[in-house]
């Protein structure tokens, strides 16, 4: 299938019932797949359309999103096509039509206490829904971020970038004290429905209130405070650390749905600085990949910097007291 303009929206036309077609045009990518928005005579939609990795997207993100609609839960709905179908696979890429949802996107340059308290609200609901994945992400797996970093290792030493020895030197360091502590924190700590990246990028927002939860494609099983790190990772960190204000507002809104146990409490620290290794995995991926998105200029290597900076007592002390 061709991905031109004219071909796509003769695909579009073909297969939904969505009126005559005014514009199509290319909108925000994810890393395995393409955006198009679509405005009708009646409505506006996105055509996503996934060329690598569709399992997690097709037996996971999908089957989420109708049952999202059913709980009223703030994420696109999937456009059921003419012929019964929720998505198509053509030439092995996988393509959907979804809702187009209104508001604006989070961005770190707009962030307010307002919509960090928003967002943890609902993330916290997110994790609260009680649904079975049928596909496990591997994403979510300790021992795959490990490996993943043990594969680029050796292929990230022949190429040459900003501030190269120092990254390598502070992540090898992580890498040990990771394989060492965390398999056993891993196996205690409680587990459901996570988002994997929920991040500011991939909101949307009226005024202050989040009116959307975006990019569902990496959603799993996994454990709650991966998700938790990850937001206090990009929602709260501000001028090379965590700000006070902003964990506080962020802790105190989630809790208020979802309280976190003692034991969750005690492994945060730790949890945090995992998940600003694990990314930094995935930008050495993407270094690798396309020969650009410096893993070192980029805000998880800062937070990376800052752990390695702060003790988890000062760092404990900062999230709970």
């Amino acid at each position: 299938m061709k991905t031109d303009k004219v071909s796509l929206i003769q695909f579009i036309e073909d297969n939904y019932d969505v009126g005559p077609i005014i514009s199509l045009e290319r909108i925000k990518n994810g890393i395995n797949h393409k955006n198009y928005l679509v405005i009708t005579t009646n409505l506006k939609y996105v055509l996503r359309i996934v060329e690598e990795n569709i399992s997690n997207q097709k037996n996971n993100m999908i089957p989420f999103m109708q049952y999202a609609e059913t709980i009223n839960f703030p994420c696109p709905k999937i456009i059921i096509s003419n012929q019964k179908t929720t998505h198509f696979i053509v030439n092995k890429k996988l393509l959907l039509l979804m809702s187009y949802e209104p508001g604006e996107q989070g961005e770190l340059e707009t962030i307010t206490i307002q919509k960090i308290n928003s967002f943890a609200n609902t993330l916290a609901k997110f994790h609260t829904i009680n649904w079975t994945l049928k596909h496990k992400s591997k994403n979510l797996e300790l021992n795959h971020v490990f490996n993943l970093y043990g594969q680029y290792l050796p292929k990230i030493m022949a190429y040459k970038f900003e501030n190269k020895d120092k990254f390598m030197k502070d992540m090898k360091s992580e890498y040990k004290i990771l394989k060492k502590v965390l398999p056993n924190l891993f196996i205690n700590l409680p587990k459901g429905l996570v988002h994997n990246d929920p991040t500011p990028w991939n909101t949307l927002f009226k005024k202050n209130d989040l009116s959307s939860l975006l990019d569902l494609e990496s959603i799993g099983n996994g454990i709650f405070l991966l998700d938790i790190a990850r937001a206090l990772n990009i929602w709260c960190f501000k001028n090379n650390s965590l700000d006070k204000v902003r964990v506080d507002h962020f802790l105190k809104a989630y809790t208020k749905k979802r309280p976190l146990n003692q034991y969750e409490k005690d492994c945060l620290p730790m949890i945090l600085r995992f998940v600003a290794f694990r990314h930094c995995v995935y930008f050495m991926g993407l270094f690798i990949k396309h020969k650009s998105n410096n893993p070192t200029i980029t805000i998880d290597y800062d937070c990376l910097v800052y752990y390695r900076r702060i003790k988890n007592k000062e760092l404990s002390k900062l999230l709970f007291v």
